[in-house]
């Protein structure tokens, strides 16, 4: 009798351990750098527990958290899960571009058709970078006047340009802005909103407009607070500012934007 409770027992803890153990993850990914287009994501297995979670799951499927969604992070349309960590391990090796890049991320960057996976990629309208213009070039938050980039953008040609950093459209702070959206919590709480801060003159728009041009839809937040877009140019001298509409004075800090050539399309 004693043996069968101590057996029992055993099982009961056997299961407790592997209850405990038994992590459910969810593969997420994000593009590398925002309207690319190619293939290319950074990829994350994502726990599904605990209050810094960017992933749940209902045992079939699936979800970002809001903490994710902040982030950029979005459940991969492929391999999203649910896995344990040793079939999440796996299908990380699949998809990422240093192992057997799945969605053909270095086949595009090398000029080729792309992968197995569903990226789209040689698409009409769709550039690669190619050679470094000039940047990174500060851009003063504090300037009422837009900053001459130092590069002549010819009348039809299309170039990349790269809006990063962060700014303060306020006394008192260091930061809150990048090129596209405010960040700042005690501002707009959790949650980042499109502000344009980035805005180019000659053509003159907003970084975070060439965006929703060309994807079809509003940029989405990135923390590394990079972001690109395609211009065409109107065959005039860059410049760019930092817009704010509620006077510069109290402005903090710059952004920096970067111009290269576009190649494709």
């Amino acid at each position: 009798m004693r043996t069968a409770r101590f057996v029992l027992l055993f099982l009961a803890l056997a299961l407790l351990f592997n209850a405990v153990c038994a992590q459910e993850y969810c593969l997420l990914r994000k593009p590398q750098f925002i309207s690319d287009p190619c293939p290319c994501y950074n990829f994350y297995l994502a726990k599904t527990t605990g209050n810094d979670a960017r992933a749940m799951t209902d045992g079939f499927s699936c979800y970002v958290t809001d903490l994710g969604a902040r982030e950029g992070w979005e459940v991969d349309s492929d391999f999203g899960g649910p896995h344990d960590w040793t079939s999440g391990d796996a299908a990380m090796a699949v998809v990422s571009p240093y192992y057997d890049d799945y969605y053909g991320c270095d086949d595009c960057r090398s000029g080729g058709d792309g992968g197995d996976g569903s990226g789209s990629v040689g698409t009409a309208g769709s550039y690669a970078k190619g050679a470094l213009l000039v940047g990174p070039v500060s851009i003063p938050a504090i300037s009422t006047t837009p900053t001459d980039v130092g590069v002549f953008l010819e009348n039809g040609t299309p170039y990349i340009v790269v809006g990063e950093g962060e700014c303060s459209l306020w006394s008192d702070k260091t930061d809150g802005v990048d090129s596209c959206f405010v960040y700042a919590q005690w501002r707009i709480g959790d949650v980042p909103q499109v502000w344009g801060q980035l805005k180019l003159v000659d053509p003159t728009v907003h970084l975070s407009e060439l965006i929703e041009q060309q994807t079809g839809e509003p940029p989405v937040y990135n923390p590394a607070h990079v972001y690109e877009a395609v211009v065409i140019g109107e065959g005039k001298p860059l410049k760019a500012m930092v817009h704010d509409g509620g006077g510069y004075s109290d402005n903090n800090g710059e952004l920096q934007i970067s111009v290269y050539e576009a190649i494709g399309g």
